[in-house]
């Protein structure tokens, strides 16, 4: 049978299976970049492809022609230090009739209300609405944006908003599924909780700062009253309303926490925890962060076939309990300023969490340290993150055989870890060669690739090196193994010089960040 051959040079393939085919490049601006310089019709389909823009003050003048480009923006932070005019830079934002659903405000000064109306006028599908850091944000000011975005089913408010305003706002927003009230928020009362348990669709609901204007009665009957609730977060102090009678209340009312998926308590509330396991909601995410909370066993053992995430703190975890811990649907774990067992803890969780992608292990300790055995056949594949910053008992013998065990590596945070070397670090870059995000600050460390192959390193993308032994030897490897090496902070090296700073330019072509702060040896005007 002939085969008949096809005319490639006639295929023709659409534009959305181009897309497709671009979103599944890697992350990375640079590789788009290069594929928009093929042809227009690349560039065209590339600029749809970006949806987020964080707005700086370098980028101000650069905006119109941003602006112009990229039409399909969907995620805007407007991240402004200086005393740049605010309103007018709305009014820029405004004039391109973009389809934004969420606009974050990073900076201090608060538009006009004539700029808020001028946005809601051309953000007509805008969901969520970030300002937390406009400290100085009043009642009127949040009276005028739920006026001029009544569809928004997202806010994040602080500064000096009172009842009056969050009342405002639970009365206008009938699409409203989330609220955050962020840190700084402390001059709202019960009367804005139970004005919230009106808003029929609210899902989420997150109090990150203490208030001490909010009372337990409070908490209850925002719960109570808000059956669809998917997700609570009681940070920071406002879980200590919960100690009282109330509790007991909730308890009999469990239904307001079946459909709970995301858990997040700072202080105290066994009761509570109670009362949620006894409702045995779908968690998915739960963070804990106070020792002193009872139940965790039962409240473990009641979500263990859903849940996904889990963050503890300050707890110490002996073989049993990490027994209870290791669910077999975990994903992530963070697992900050807990004692450890044995530093075998760390590959137990590869082993019994086959889903695991990400372990986080902050200031952790451990009773006995321990190295698991090399000649052990385990292997997760899944795992892509660690980061085991600040923490005394990692060695190059423990990194160097979780090298072995989770080869797929990607992300490695090994930050402040005083008692490694670079011997540690070269083999767990021979071992995991998809790592491409290195994190060795403070290290006492100069070669990081050591004897290794030349192949090691190959893939990285960002180093942060700051306050390291890193020297102009080191910085000339570090342009001869890393080609794609696009973020560098070498800040704080002493015994880095001009030229090894020059090394790394000339090599690295695709390098975008470049930190030489605090760099004695460096020249200022180096790369003029």
């Amino acid at each position: 049978m002939v085969i008949p051959e096809t005319n490639y040079a006639n295929l023709y393939v659409p534009d959305d299976c181009w897309e497709l085919i671009f979103n599944r490049l890697e992350e990375d601006d640079l590789d788009l970049a290069s594929v928009s310089l093929v042809s227009k019709r690349f560039l065209s389909i590339i600029n749809r492809l970006k949806v987020s823009l964080k707005i700086t003050d370098e980028m101000i003048s650069l905006l119109p022609g941003i602006l112009r480009r990229f039409q399909h923006l969907k995620h805007v932070e407007i991240k402004i230090e200086s005393q740049e005019d605010m309103n007018g830079l709305i009014h820029l934002i405004s004039q391109y009739g973009l389809n934004v659903e969420s606009l974050k405000f990073s900076c201090k000064k608060i538009p006009s209300h004539d700029s808020f109306r001028e946005l809601g006028l051309n953000l007509k599908r805008l969901k969520a609405l970030d300002c937390w850091r406009l400290y100085s944000l009043k009642d009127s000011d949040l009276n005028a944006i739920v006026d001029c975005f009544p569809g928004l089913e997202e806010v994040t408010i602080s500064g000096y908003v009172t009842d009056d305003g969050v009342e405002a706002l639970a009365s206008k927003l009938k699409e409203l599924k989330k609220i955050v009230f962020e840190e700084g928020s402390y001059f709202y009362t019960d009367r804005s909780l139970v004005s919230l348990s009106n808003c029929l669709k609210l899902r989420e609901i997150h109090l990150i700062d203490k208030n001490p204007l909010v009372t337990r009665e409070g908490n209850g009957f925002m719960m109570q009253h808000s059956p669809n609730l998917t997700s609570l977060a009681l940070m920071s102090g406002s879980t200590g309303c919960l100690r009282g009678s109330v509790v007991y209340e909730f308890g009999s009312s469990v239904t307001c926490a079946r459909k709970l998926h995301s858990l997040s308590i700072e202080e105290d509330s066994s009761k509570l925890l109670s009362c949620i396991t006894k409702a045995r909601p779908p968690l998915k995410k739960l963070k804990l962060y106070d020792n002193r909370c009872k139940g965790l066993s039962l409240l473990l053992q009641s979500c263990r076939s859903t849940l996904e995430e889990l963050t503890l703190a300050n707890r110490r975890l002996t073989k049993r309990r990490m027994s209870e811990v290791c669910l077999a649907n975990l994903t992530f774990i963070e697992l900050y300023r807990c004692s450890l067992f044995t530093s075998d803890t760390l590959v137990s969780l590869t082993e019994k969490c086959p889903l695991l992608e990400v372990i986080i292990l902050h200031s952790t300790s451990v009773r006995t340290q321990e190295t698991f055995l090399l000649e052990s056949s385990h292997r997760n594949y899944r795992m892509r993150c660690l980061d085991i910053s600040q923490n005394k008992w990692l060695n190059d013998k423990i990194l160097e055989n979780f090298g072995r065990v989770c080869p797929n590596l990607q992300s490695l945070s090994v930050r402040s870890c005083h008692t490694l070397t670079q011997l540690g670090i070269g083999e767990i870059l021979k071992s995991c060669p998809k790592i491409t995000y290195l994190d060795i600050e403070h290290l006492t460390v100069s070669n990081i690739f050591g004897r290794q192959s030349e192949r090691s390193g190959a893939k990285l993308k960002t180093l942060k090196a700051w306050g390291t032994k890193l020297n102009d030897e080191a910085m000339a490897m570090i342009g001869n193994r890393c080609p794609n090496l696009q973020f560098l902070n070498s800040g704080c090296c002493e015994e880095v010089t001009s030229d090894g700073v020059k090394e790394v330019v000339r090599k690295c072509k695709r390098l975008r960040v470049l930190n030489v702060r605090l760099c004695p040896n460096v020249g200022i005007g180096i790369l003029d």
